[in-house]
Order: C-alpha cells, then sequence, then structure tokens
C-alpha cells in the first residue's frame, strides 16, 4: 500500500532555506488542507499525518468519496502528493524566471517588465503602479507594490494590471485536451475559490497556447501543467505563471 502525505507547502519544500519536515508554520499548512487528499487521494491508499482523525470522520469522507483511504502515522518515507518535490527539475519547472523567460521568448509580456538583480536595478526601473514578484511564492504570497523593505534578488518586475478576469487551464500532454478553471482571487493576488469555465476554451489563441505548452514539453514535462492566466481590457495574458503540481483547479473539476 502506498502511503502520501500532502505537500501544500511544496514551493517552500523545493526552494526556501528554512523549510524542515518538523517545521511547524509548514506542517499546520499541510495539515488544514489534508482533507482534500481523503477525497482525491488514490482508492486504497494511506495518508501519512499526525492529526488525530476519528475513525467517524475518516468512515464520513470514505462514503461521500466512495474510496477507502487509510490513515497512519506522518513518516517521512511518504510520497509527497501535491508536487514531487523528490524531482530536481521541478525547481525549473515551476519557476516564474522560467515562465518569464518563455513569456519574453514568446512576446507575451505586459511592457516594463524585467528580471530584477540588484538594488541598484531596482532603483532605476521601479515605478509607482508595478509589483515585485518573488520567484518561487505562490497564490499572491510575498507580491510587493513597493520598493521599500527587504527585496530578495532575482526578482521579476511587471506592472499591476486591472484584471477582469483570472483563470488556470490546465493542458494534459497525453489526450491534448484543455480545462478551464475560473479563479476567484482577493486583492493580493489569493485564491478564494473558482469554478469550471468551459465556455472560454472559444475565446483561446490556440496557437499562442500551443507554442506556451511545447517549450514546457522541451524542458521535460510529459504528463500535465497549468498556466495561470487572466484577462484585461487590452486582453488575455497566457503565462502569468505554470504550476507542474496540483492546483485547487482540480479540486473544483474533481468535485
Amino acid at each position: 500500500m502506498s502511503t502520501f502525505r500532502v505537500n501544500i507547502d511544496f514551493e517552500y519544500e523545493l526552494y526556501d532555506s528554512s523549510w524542515s519536515f518538523e517545521g511547524a508554520t509548514f506542517r499546520k499548512m499541510c495539515q488544514e488542507l489534508e482533507w482534500l487528499y481523503l477525497f482525491m487521494g488514490e482508492d486504497g491508499t494511506s495518508l501519512s499525518s499526525d492529526v488525530n482523525y476519528s475513525q467517524m470522520y475518516l468512515d464520513f469522507v470514505s462514503d461521500i468519496s466512495k474510496k477507502q483511504i487509510d490513515k497512519v502515522l506522518l513518516s517521512r518515507n511518504a510520497i509527497p502528493w501535491w508536487g514531487n518535490s523528490f524531482n530536481d527539475e521541478e525547481k525549473k519547472w515551476n519557476s516564474k524566471l522560467t515562465s518569464f523567460e518563455i513569456s519574453s521568448k514568446l512576446g507575451l509580456l505586459p511592457a516594463g517588465s524585467r528580471i530584477i538583480n540588484s538594488s541598484q536595478e531596482l532603483d532605476q526601473y521601479f515605478q509607482e503602479g508595478m509589483v515585485l514578484k518573488p520567484p518561487f511564492e505562490f497564490s499572491g504570497r510575498g507580491f510587493k507594490k513597493s520598493k521599500d523593505g527587504k527585496v530578495d534578488f532575482p526578482v521579476i518586475l511587471e506592472p499591476w494590471e486591472n484584471r477582469t478576469l483570472d483563470f488556470g487551464i490546465r493542458y494534459d500532454y497525453q489526450t491534448k485536451n484543455l480545462s478551464i478553471i475560473e479563479n476567484f482571487n482577493d486583492r493580493k493576488g489569493q485564491f478564494r475559490g473558482g469554478r469550471l469555465r468551459p465556455d472560454l476554451l472559444d475565446d483561446l489563441d490556440q496557437n499562442i497556447l500551443q507554442k506556451i505548452v511545447e517549450e514546457y514539453r522541451l524542458l521535460g514535462i510529459t504528463d500535465s501543467l497549468q498556466l495561470d492566466c487572466y484577462q484585461t481590457q487590452r486582453g488575455i495574458r497566457y503565462l502569468v505563471e505554470a504550476n507542474h503540481r496540483k492546483t485547487m483547479g482540480d479540486f473544483i473539476k474533481y468535485m
């Protein structure tokens, strides 16, 4: 029987030198979303956790999901489920620096976007109405609309655009199928919910999408990939970032 742990802290596990298996902050983050695995995990597997779930609760979820998932003690040897932190290639695939470089190559960046590598460059290029994005954060965490305070380099500098729609495109490399989830994000860009939006498929530029997924295929991705996108009055920005891991959109689609 395979045993999995819910590593919602996937990006931190990959990139943050302060991450540790025993870290209280990261453990709490994962514990709060372990219920996702109880619904979406593979039948007949185990969830690695130190949360004391009652058998009544596990039976209740099993009755809804029609799956039997056992709960075991937290294990270092459990397979990371949210994203494969055992694979070093994930650092490149999930980095905003990679999505920035691909967007630049394909001519998809908003005017004024650039990678900032020093405080001198930051002083030179930062203007009001722009945002700084760390390469490895997720769901809007770490975004700064000011150059004041501590800034770790390299950092991505972009204009803060007025979005009319945020959405994610899941591309399956095996079936060539696309699915779209509208993301309900707050003012900080953090995910608060979503819904399926198959009606948006006809609005997409398939030529641009194929170029993007081909760039990631050349980097070694062969299963599936999510592209985070948004729409403004001027049109669609197709590659804000890419996620080679599970997402909350996957749960919405699953349900």
